[in-house]
């Protein structure tokens, strides 16, 4: 991960022909065009809509105009899917096994490859990956695929919470997915012999 470096990335946007033009705004231009681009956030989470705000500030510091929209997830999903959009946060939940969620998230042409990320050796990797004949053959293939996609960078991790699940002893039928942990909830079930007072309470 690079370091935190803000005189760095100014120096970095100067070099890249984006400088600043000592307006009121303080945007960088770049042959008359505005540094800017517009922040999609799904209108029901709060804590997204705060790393936007926080995103907005430490990019205006650099010279970057961002303007954050707020819309009900239905719509950010449908602009994600379409491609129409220029930035946004969402939520990502993945199972463990890189066979599960990186091929479709970021393989050319992937169901959920909402940025259109595509590299020719990432597409290799991961089909060494999937095809090979031994664990260590799989291993050594998908650290090579994860090594590019770092490299490439085509979307930045925010933050990694661990899901950490506590339930009952009594609840009997648990099945739990790591990327979806409430995927088989409906068969939980709690036996006769283990109810108490508060689960007849429910149940009647």
């Amino acid at each position: 991960v690079p370091p935190y470096d803000p005189a760095a990335a100014a120096r970095l946007l100067d070099s890249a022909g984006w400088r600043l033009g000592g307006g009121r705004d303080s945007v960088r231009h770049k042959d008359g065009r505005a540094l800017a681009f517009t922040l999609d956030v799904p209108s029901t989470s709060p804590p997204r809509l705060m790393y936007a705000q926080l995103i907005q500030e430490e990019l205006r510091q650099v010279g970057a105009r961002v303007t954050i929209s707020q819309m009900d997830p239905p719509t950010l999903d449908d602009r994600l899917r379409s491609g129409r959009y220029d930035a946004a946060i969402e939520a990502w939940g993945s199972d463990p096994a890189p066979s599960s969620g990186l091929p479709g998230a970021w393989t050319t042409g992937g169901a959920s490859n909402y940025g259109h990320y595509s590299d020719p050796a990432f597409d290799r990797a991961v089909r060494r990956a999937l095809g090979a004949a031994t664990p260590a053959q799989a291993e050594s293939a998908w650290h090579d695929a994860l090594a590019i996609l770092a490299r490439d960078a085509p979307a930045i991790v925010l933050c990694a919470p661990d899901n950490v699940a506590a339930i009952d002893r009594r609840i009997a039928g648990v099945r739990l997915r790591a990327d979806e942990y409430w995927a088989h909830v409906r068969d939980w079930r709690i036996p006769p012999d283990k109810l108490i007072a508060r689960d007849r309470l429910v149940t009647e």
